[in-house]
């Protein structure tokens, strides 16, 4: 029998573009602008963990 691990079903944490206030809190936490956000999850998708290394600012998470 496996140890007891703790286990989620969650999906991935997103950044969902369209919506103003995740953008302004990911903004605000990763102290970034708008258009670096924007520029960020064309780049490598809507991934927090994925747009937080891409802009540079992986311990703000």
């Amino acid at each position: 029998m496996r140890p007891a691990e703790p286990r989620s079903f969650e999906t991935q944490p997103l950044i969902d573009r369209q919506d103003a206030l995740q953008v302004d809190y990911w903004c605000k936490r990763l102290e970034v602008s708008a258009e670096d956000i924007d520029e960020a999850v064309r780049a490598v998708g809507p991934n927090r963990t994925a747009v937080a290394i891409w802009l540079g600012r992986p311990e703000a998470l």
